[in-house]
């Protein structure tokens, strides 16, 4: 009789260990797979707030470049409702005689990224679609012509906006580029969107703005 009680108290202690075992693993697999997601939550963040400071760094240079802008030098004429995604322009270069003298002619251009087609397919492969770059050219046109490319990465059309002829943001403007600038009386305002993808290849999607008064 003592036997048997101490080969069931065996057996139970068996059965214990083996739930033990069992609820540790679920423990630690969920342990791993909580560090895991956030991991990659904190990735994907850090690569947001890199994507979002690479905008903001693209829109101080433009609105740099186009701070001494004069609306009667410039071409097209973004008034609102219209934008534009190329804007020529000159910048007031100084005084001469109690007149402006201006720079050589400039011109802010939104164009397609390096192996992309603007043809809804993600041609080059890196996950973004008709993707564009935003260049800066001096003097163009001409032999002295000079390209610099302020960012990568545009995405082709704004942030929610949808290319069917409808203002679907509620901004003012239709089927408006990731690049895009509007006149509102004398203030310029610039839109920036850009796009990457994340380590996981999900899309990353940031989207600044800031205006600047221009002179008449």
């Amino acid at each position: 009789m003592s036997a048997h009680r101490s080969s069931a108290r065996a057996g139970y202690s068996m059965l214990e260990l083996l739930i033990s075992v069992a609820l540790l693993g679920l423990v630690l697999g969920s342990v791993a797979l909580v560090s895991k997601t956030s991991q990659g939550v904190y990735r994907q963040s850090s690569q947001a707030s890199a994507l979002e400071a690479r905008a903001r760094q693209t829109l101080d240079r433009v609105v740099d470049v186009l701070s001494t802008m004069v609306r009667t030098m410039s071409f097209p004429d973004p008034a609102a409702p219209g934008w534009t995604d190329t804007l020529d322009f000159q910048q007031a270069a100084g005084v001469v005689g109690g007149a402006l003298t201006w720079g050589p002619p400039l011109r802010l251009e939104l164009e397609l990224d390096d192996g992309e087609l603007d043809d809804g397919v993600d041609n080059d492969g890196d996950g973004r679609v008709d993707e564009r770059r935003l260049v800066l050219v001096r003097e163009p046109g001409t032999v002295a012509e000079r390209r610099t490319v302020l960012c990568r990465g545009v995405r082709a059309l704004a942030e929610r906006e949808v290319a069917n002829g409808a203002d679907d943001t509620g901004n003012g403007m239709t089927d408006e580029r990731g690049f895009c600038l509007q006149r509102q009386g004398d203030v310029m305002r610039v839109l920036l969107t850009l796009e990457d993808t994340d380590d996981g290849g999900r899309p990353i999607v940031c989207s600044v703005t800031t205006s600047l008064r221009i002179r008449n």
